[in-house]
């Protein structure tokens, strides 16, 4: 068995905002050669999240509007006092939101083909944005 992992990286424009980034990361295992294995995608930051789901554009958009619904961004939050105090942005709201989706995403590659759903694309859930954010691609071959 041989583990190679490498890194996806990508941009938000927006603070809260779903990106699809199933082509990165089967880029990125075509360029490691891998056929076979098992694909472990992971975000190390605290908030953002990676989840699998169908990639209709309404759907992501109410995805999005259920998370501000359940967790406000305005709201009064005791970790906003450390960024209230130093004048930058408050996002413990982003860090909530992600202990919720928050997981990594576990799919089978069988001859250089992720094996999805017919729906089910790997998402990128920006909630502190707009950054530059790096994912975690882990081949077990």
């Amino acid at each position: 068995m041989e583990l190679h992992t490498s890194g996806v990286t990508v941009e938000s424009e927006r603070r809260l905002e779903c990106l699809v980034v199933t082509g990165d990361i089967e880029r990125t295992l075509a360029a490691e050669g891998v056929d076979d294995g098992l694909v472990l995608a992971r975000t190390g930051h605290t908030s953002a999240a990676l989840t699998t789901n169908e990639a209709e554009e309404h759907l992501l958009q109410d995805m999005l509007e259920a998370y501000t619904d359940l967790v406000p961004p305005g709201a009064w939050y005791f970790h906003d006092q450390l960024h209230i105090d130093t004048d930058t942005q408050r996002n413990a709201y982003a860090h909530i939101l992600a202990s919720f989706v928050r997981r990594p995403v576990l799919v089978p590659l069988i001859d250089g083909e992720l094996q999805f759903g017919g729906y089910e694309d790997v998402l990128f859930i920006e909630l502190d944005g707009p950054r530059q954010r790096t994912i975690d691609v882990t081949v077990l071959h």
